[in-house]
């Protein structure tokens, strides 16, 4: 089973929702993502699905970071990133909230 999805993390991941179903009807071995972020975006989400994924016996690879999962340094290492992207996501909203603020207030800014 192959399953792309390629889009913004503001919409719904149906298709990492039918990736979960599928390791819970046993029908993969491995989920393999590009990246840890892609999959969960906040620490909570991204933690509690691994567990699942674990759980079910499914291995779980990210080819961007090179983590592989089913072995301790790999869900050690994933742990350490999915917090470092949360507090990323978390920066990136707060500086553009603060210039869609600037703008608001005093109009068009020059670079």
């Amino acid at each position: 089973m192959q399953v792309k999805e390629v889009g913004s993390g503001a919409i719904q991941r149906q298709l990492g929702k039918k990736l979960l179903e599928a390791a819970r009807r046993r029908e993969i071995d491995v989920a393999v993502v590009l990246r840890l972020g892609r999959w969960g975006r906040s620490v909570t989400d991204l933690l509690l699905t691994l567990q699942e994924v674990e759980h079910l016996g499914v291995g779980f690879v990210s080819l961007t970071e090179a983590l592989d999962l089913t072995t301790p340094a790999g869900r050690a290492m994933a742990a350490l990133l999915s917090v470092f992207e949360e507090l990323w996501r978390e920066l990136l909203g707060e500086r553009v909230r603060a210039r869609l603020a600037q703008v608001a207030g005093n109009g068009p800014l020059a670079r």
